[in-house]
């Protein structure tokens, strides 16, 4: 228990350290070296279990990507996307957004999956608070977050930023209808869209899901112990990767 107060301390100078390294330093030999050290420490020390943190517009690079590798798909042709670990469908319908404003011909089909059936039916129903981007897991008082079962809550759940403070207010008035402090996606964004509880890692997932145009898996395997990421990288991504020219890996840029 002493070693591991002392390691804490210690990781938590190395990463002020690192906070404040110059990016040109960061990208020399010397600072990879410490850049690999820090990263080592975090992965002794940190506790793996599930977060439901995400944002909007997410990844504006990712997004993009997939928009391009559309401009190929033949008029009025289905699409079909299948978004792992979805969580609370920030980025599901990022997806759905992106792909839809730049390509309205298309039939859109999405699965989004995730092994909480409980944030499932949060992110179903697309409905958003304004009011708290503040993570309220870490025994917030404030009025209005009243179980966790609240909307407050769940939009709240596990952030240390807002969920949307990646958009531009152009960027939500174009996916959202306002009403008073709620984000509503729009029902165009929605549709569609298949919510399904399961397991990222389960092999049956393939049958469940059947052939995808595109694949979009990443930001959970962080949350594993190394044991279950290696089991969900044999066993799960082989029918994403491994077979059929149909299938694009567009999360961790394996892509066919």
């Amino acid at each position: 228990m002493i070693l591991r107060r002392c390691l804490y301390a210690y990781l938590l100078l190395v990463k002020l350290i690192w906070n404040h390294l110059p990016t040109l330093l960061r990208g020399l030999s010397l600072g990879r070296v410490y850049g690999r050290h820090l990263h080592g420490l975090v992965r002794l020390l940190a506790k793996r279990k599930q977060y439901f943190a995400t944002f909007f517009l997410r990844n504006q690079a990712e997004l993009e990507l997939m928009r391009r590798l559309l401009e190929q798909k033949a008029h009025g042709s289905n699409l079909d996307i299948s978004v792992l670990a979805c969580s609370k469908g920030a980025e599901v319908y990022s997806v759905a957004w992106t792909i839809r404003s730049a390509r309205p011909d298309l039939t859109l089909r999405m699965h989004a999956v995730d092994i909480s059936q409980e944030i499932l039916e949060f992110a179903e129903k697309g409905v958003y608070s304004l009011t708290n981007g503040l993570d309220v897991t870490k025994g917030s008082n404030d009025e209005g977050i009243t179980n966790r079962g609240d909307m407050a809550w769940n939009t709240a759940r596990d952030q240390n930023a807002p969920m949307f403070e990646r958009m531009t207010d152009k960027e939500v008035q174009a996916m959202f209808e306002i009403e008073g402090e709620q984000a509503r996606v729009r029902p165009w964004i929605k549709e569609g869209v298949t919510w399904l509880r399961g397991d990222a890692g389960d092999p049956e997932l393939v049958r469940l899901l059947g052939p995808q145009d595109m694949v979009r898996a990443n930001r959970f395997l962080c949350h594993m112990e190394s044991s279950r990421a290696d089991t969900f990288l044999s066993q799960g991504l082989t029918w994403m990767c491994g077979r059929g020219s149909r299938r694009r890996w567009a999360g961790n840029r394996c892509r066919i």
